[in-house]
């Protein structure tokens, strides 16, 4: 009879624990994308970042609703130089997280043009004001037509984002955590 209470216990413990740790590993997700999620308009990269096009010429860039998800809290955003040229598909930008780092590629060519320094004193920016106080840089494109036929707008955007929180929702399950880097090879290539 005791081995049998002890038993029983024992497997309260162990389901115990493991309803905790899911509903911890569900609240960490990033939730699926609502239609106000991104702006009507904003067009969003294989490496998710956003891209706004500005009445001059210029498209604003910045994190997407499921890379803001994923990577949790951040430290600062490693800025990118102003002037600097950079093509498609090359290093744009970074999120810090203690000595994390969490690389986005450029979704078009251009020259960065301005970046917002706000971001620099305040990388909470990025959550609480993403597509309005959160954007990272501006850039003077050189090929926008052709590049932004790579990338979502609208509907199919959400769409997207919504299965790769779905794929990330699997990865986390297969694990206790996700790492960084382990977001950057499966997500933000290009």
């Amino acid at each position: 009879m005791t081995v049998l209470l002890v038993l029983s216990l024992l497997l309260a413990f162990v389901g115990t624990d493991w309803i905790v740790r899911a509903a911890a590993r569900r609240k960490a997700l990033p939730r699926t994308p609502e239609p106000m999620d991104l702006p009507g308009g904003d067009f969003v990269s294989r490496g998710h970042t956003w891209v706004r096009i500005e009445p001059g010429g210029d498209v604003r860039v910045g994190v997407d609703a499921f890379a803001r998800g994923a990577a949790g809290p951040v430290s600062r955003v490693a800025m990118p130089r102003e002037g600097q040229e950079v093509r498609m598909g090359e290093p744009l930008f970074a999120l810090r997280r203690g000595r994390q780092e969490l690389r986005f590629l450029a979704p078009v060519s251009g020259r960065v043009v301005e970046d917002n320094d706000d971001l620099i004193a305040d990388a909470e920016a990025l959550t609480s004001s993403p597509y309005q106080d959160g954007w990272v840089c501006r850039l003077e494109p050189t090929d926008l037509a052709q590049e932004l036929a790579t990338m979502r707008i609208g509907l199919p955007a959400q769409g997207w984002v919504a299965d790769e929180t779905r794929r990330l929702e699997r990865l986390r399950a297969s694990r206790n955590e996700v790492q960084w880097t382990e977001l950057e090879e499966a997500f933000l290539t290009a």
